[in-house]
C-alpha cells in the first residue's frame, strides 16, 4: 500500500469554491451549503500550493495574494471555501497554527490518534486566530479548513510556526506549503501511492476489492486490531 492512481502532478491543497444562493453568516450555514447542492449556484475547484486568498477589502499578513477560484478579484458575497490537504509536521512538541480570515472559519488537523481544532465562528474583518497544538507524534496530518464570506471584504491565509507563538510575526510564521520560505511540507496522493492501479481502474472499474495477508507468531497475544485508512473517495 497505498493502492491508487492520480492524474495530478502537483501536490498541494484541494480547494473547492462554492457560491451560495442563500445567506452564509455562520459556520452552521457554511456547513449546510457544503452539504446541500440545492443551496449551491456555482462550484469551482483548483489545486493550490498555499492558502493565501484575497478578494476585496484589506489583505492579510502575506504578500502575493491569490484570487479565490473562479471569481478573480470581483467583490463577491455569500460563498464557502473548503480546503483539504495533508500537512507533514516533522517534529513533536508545540506548533502554532494560524488562520487570518475575513469572515469566519474552522480548522481541523488529525492523524488518527490526535485531533486539533480551532475556529472563529462569527463574521469578522481581517484578523488572526492562532492556537498552539502540542504534537505528541510527528508525521502527516489531514487538514480540513472551512471558510465562509458573508459581506464586505474577503481574504484567507493558513500559516504555522514551530513552538509557542501567541501573536503573528513574519520571522517565525510561514504559509503552510511554502517550503521555499520555510513553510511546512504538503503531501499528496502521488507520494503515497506504492502500487499504481490506474491501468486496471481508470475508465474501467469504479471499485477495487483487495486482501492483505500478514503473519502473527502467536495470535492469542493480540486483543484487537487498529486499522488506519487514508482514502479518496470511499471505502468499506
Amino acid at each position: 500500500t497505498g493502492l491508487g492512481f492520480t492524474s495530478l502532478t502537483t501536490e498541494g491543497f484541494d480547494v473547492t469554491y462554492i457560491k451560495a444562493n442563500v445567506v452564509v453568516d455562520s459556520l452552521t450555514a457554511a456547513q449546510s451549503v457544503l452539504n446541500t447542492p440545492a443551496k449551491q449556484s456555482r462550484v469551482v475547484r483548483e489545486t493550490a500550493q498555499v492558502i493565501d486568498y484575497f478578494n476585496s477589502g484589506s489583505s492579510g499578513n502575506f504578500p502575493g495574494d491569490n484570487a479565490f477560484p473562479g471569481i478573480g478579484f470581483t467583490d463577491t458575497e455569500d460563498f464557502v471555501v473548503l480546503v483539504t490537504g495533508t500537512v507533514l509536521i516533522p517534529a513533536t512538541g508545540p506548533w502554532s497554527f494560524g488562520v487570518n480570515s475575513d469572515d469566519g472559519f474552522s480548522l481541523t488537523l488529525r492523524d488518527g490518534a490526535q485531533t486539533f481544532t480551532m475556529s472563529h465562528p462569527a463574521p469578522r474583518g481581517p484578523a488572526d486566530t492562532i492556537l498552539v497544538f502540542n504534537v505528541a507524534r510527528a508525521g502527516p496530518f489531514e487538514a480540513t479548513l472551512l471558510f465562509y464570506e458573508r459581506g464586505g471584504g474577503a481574504e484567507l491565509e493558513f500559516f504555522a510556526a514551530q513552538g509557542s507563538r501567541a501573536t503573528f510575526n513574519a520571522n517565525d510564521f510561514h504559509l503552510v506549503g511554502d517550503t521555499a520560505e520555510g513553510g511546512l511540507t504538503l503531501l499528496g496522493f502521488e507520494s503515497m501511492i506504492r502500487t499504481d492501479i490506474g491501468g486496471a481502474m481508470k475508465g474501467v472499474n469504479a471499485s477495487l476489492w483487495t486482501r492483505f495477508d500478514f503473519n502473527a507468531a502467536d495470535p492469542g497475544t493480540f486483543g484487537g486490531i487498529l486499522l488506519r485508512m487514508r482514502f479518496e473517495d470511499c471505502f468499506a
